[in-house]
């Protein structure tokens, strides 16, 4: 029996959309997992077996191969978790029985992280992920619970929060979905079977932007403030010079309060950068306010400007829109400093 759940694989600050196909057959019992994998997907191997059984399924000793496409785009993560044990136990015939269940599965990315429990973690990069399903026209995204509120962002998707494994295949072996009543009202869904479904308008309100710092607590310095405000005009560089405790970094800090705000365009793309790394603040939507990065002197050329093994953006991509802050600029590494040449100059890395 051959099976398709789509999910997507994050790249650079992108995602790609990745069919995870399985096919179940009669044979010597094996679970082989293909299509250009790294180790955190093949580990997902034991993850997902042990994660169904302790969700109350026991599956029959079959020969299960599991391609993960196109095979040509390398894929890292836990996201792929949940996609697999889904699109494992439809290969089964365990889910998407009825027609409104094969439905939603057609129409429905899914990307979590899975527990050894069946509960679904968390995992970086929902952002770009939601956007990818967007612009591949799905209608609807599952993504993991406390990942509900980031997601909930992109508009023209239904998001649903899942908390476990067990919830979601008792939603799709509901007896409403084979008698047609496909509606579950939204306490219910979340109090029967651990699912969430997001309200954008409840997820997405912009709310004020606090003002930390304001050359107004600045005594003097009005050439050094209005040097600031050119700099800022103009988004040009600029080199403060002077003692220590002469103001330098306070200065810099009210840099990013007098720029504009972000124009909801850049705050998706600033928070996307965020997602990919992680960095995505707790309990918000998008982020709202101009970024501003100071990274200490001893920090590597790799993660000022971005890269690595697995490629994420440095603090260069972090600072985007925003300000990079470099105090004390002497004592960076001669490499670190050689690296930000051709990002000054040609404005991207």
């Amino acid at each position: 029996m051959l099976s398709k759940i789509s999910s997507a694989a994050i790249s650079g600050i992108d995602a790609n959309i990745i069919e995870v196909e399985t096919n179940v057959e009669t044979g010597f019992p094996d679970f082989e997992l293909v299509g250009l994998v790294s180790v955190s997907i093949k580990e997902a191997r034991e993850r997902v077996q042990v994660a169904i059984r302790n969700s109350g399924i026991s599956l029959k000793p079959m020969r299960i191969t599991i391609n993960l496409s196109p095979a040509d785009i390398k894929k890292n993560g836990t996201g792929f978790d949940l996609p697999i044990a889904l699109s494992l136990l439809s290969a089964y015939q365990l889910i998407g029985i009825t027609p409104y269940s094969q439905n939603f599965l057609k129409t429905t990315l899914f990307t979590g992280e899975l527990s050894l429990s069946g509960k679904i973690n968390r995992i970086n990069g929902i952002l770009p992920i939601a956007c990818a399903a967007l612009e591949g026209g799905f209608k609807n995204i599952v993504v993991p619970m406390e990942n509900l509120r980031e997601a909930s962002c992109v508009s023209g998707l239904t998001v649903y929060g899942a908390d476990s494994l067990n919830g979601l295949i008792a939603y799709f072996n509901r007896k409403e979905a084979s008698t047609g009543n496909e509606e579950i009202d939204n306490n219910l869904l979340e109090q029967k079977y651990g699912i969430k479904r997001a309200i954008p308008e409840e997820y997405c309100a912009d709310g004020e932007i606090s003002i930390l710092h304001d050359f107004s607590e600045v005594a003097g310095q009005s050439a050094v403030k209005r040097a600031a405000e050119v700099a800022a005009a103009g988004m040009h560089n600029i080199l403060l010079s002077g003692a220590p405790g002469s103001g330098k970094t306070m200065i810099a800090r009210c840099i990013p309060y007098i720029l504009p705000p972000l124009s909801f365009k850049e705050s998706l793309e600033v928070s996307k950068i965020y997602s990919v790394c992680g960095e995505f603040p707790d309990n918000s939507s998008l982020i709202t306010k101009r970024p501003f990065r100071n990274p200490h002197h001893t920090i590597t050329a790799t993660a000022l400007t971005g890269g690595g093994a697995n490629p994420i953006p440095g603090e260069v991509s972090l600072a985007d829109k925003g300000i990079l802050f470099l105090d004390e600029f002497p004592e960076f590494s001669k490499q670190s400093i050689e690296t930000l040449r051709v990002p000054l100059e040609e404005r991207h890395v």
